[in-house]
């Protein structure tokens, strides 16, 4: 591997750990690790889903990558549900961080993102964005849960 390549790869490295850090002191360690881990995917995926609902209403709604973004986001907003109801944490946070859960659900169930073909617009050039927004937010649920 050259030494581009290898510093490339490192400073993509550094850079999710400090992503990780830095939503980690945000949120505060409430309950444990795991608890803290559950709190910091909720908040990286609302900000997934505001993306997606921004993408939903420009040329990215009939894309497959972004289909394949918001299948792999409404997987994981139902598997956090689970992990928030094992949380270690008061009743009263617990119902809270779970009403927000099935609220972002609702409001991903809700996008109208269906890919008309199975290629990425991007690639076929015919997408109208100069960078790809799927891949942007895909890459941001890969730093919490890869």
């Amino acid at each position: 591997m050259s030494l581009c390549v290898r510093k490339k790869k490192e400073g993509e490295e550094r850079r999710k750990a400090l992503l990780r850090l830095a939503f980690k002191v945000a949120l505060g360690h409430k309950g444990g690790r795991k608890t803290s881990e559950t709190l910091e995917k909720l908040k990286v995926y609302n900000v997934a889903l505001g993306a997606l609902r921004g993408c939903s209403e420009e040329a990215c709604v009939s894309c497959i990558c972004t289909e394949n973004v918001f299948v792999r986001l409404k997987k994981r907003l139902k598997k956090i549900k689970h992990e928030l109801d094992e949380a270690q944490i008061g009743k009263d946070e617990k119902a809270r961080f779970l009403v927000k859960a099935e609220e972002m659900l609702g409001v991903a169930e809700s996008l109208p993102i269906k890919a008309e073909t199975k290629d990425c617009l991007m690639t076929r050039g015919v997408c109208k964005l100069p960078k790809c927004i799927a891949h942007n937010i895909s890459e941001m649920l890969n730093l919490v849960e890869p």
